[in-house]
């Protein structure tokens, strides 16, 4: 630290100083790392959920055609949906629901489900990034009763929703 209270920069830090002074981010907790890779974030390296796990794009707009209140569960972090934006849904008879479902953040969701949707047959389409986080969450759901929760899979492959929820809004103005 300098006499000014701020951080030196780690350049600047002596070669002999203990190593927790060199480095500037702490390694996760322990309960982080004994997660199973399984449930890593895209970001962290993993690769994407199999297509088999993530519904068809016909078998994603037969939910939201089914003119049932559907609700959307992003389960991407906040900095991705402030970085890449989210599903509108405002005039659709749809509703958006955020909670990360990271590894962190999975007990979150667990908590949180049952205040958020309170009636275990509602349709939920869940999503995230690629649909790895989003299939997590849907294990999460169904384990919690949640009948009806399909994989729509990763927000960047949306577009189709996104037109179909826009469309259900013009039919209902």
């Amino acid at each position: 630290m300098a006499a000014d209270g701020k951080r030196k920069p780690q350049e600047e830090a002596s070669p002999n100083a203990p190593k927790r002074q060199r480095e500037a981010v702490d390694p996760p907790a322990p309960s982080a790392r004994r997660e199973s890779s399984a449930n890593l974030t895209e970001d962290e390296g993993s690769t994407p959920t199999p297509a088999a796990d993530i519904a068809s794009k016909d078998a994603v707009l037969q939910v939201v055609n089914d003119n049932k209140p559907v609700i959307l569960l992003d389960v991407r972090t906040p900095e991705e949906v402030v970085n890449d934006g989210f599903l509108q849904t405002a005039g659709s008879g749809c509703s958006w629901l955020h909670v990360s479902c990271t590894r962190e953040d999975a007990p979150l969701l667990r908590a949180a489900a049952p205040h958020m949707i309170s009636d275990k047959k509602t349709p939920i389409l869940v999503y995230c990034k690629s649909g790895k986080r989003a299939a997590k969450a849907q294990e999460i759901l169904n384990g919690q009763g949640y009948a009806n929760v399909t994989n729509a899979g990763g927000y960047k492959d949306l577009d189709y929703l996104q037109e179909a929820l826009d469309k259900k809004k013009k039919e209902k103005e």
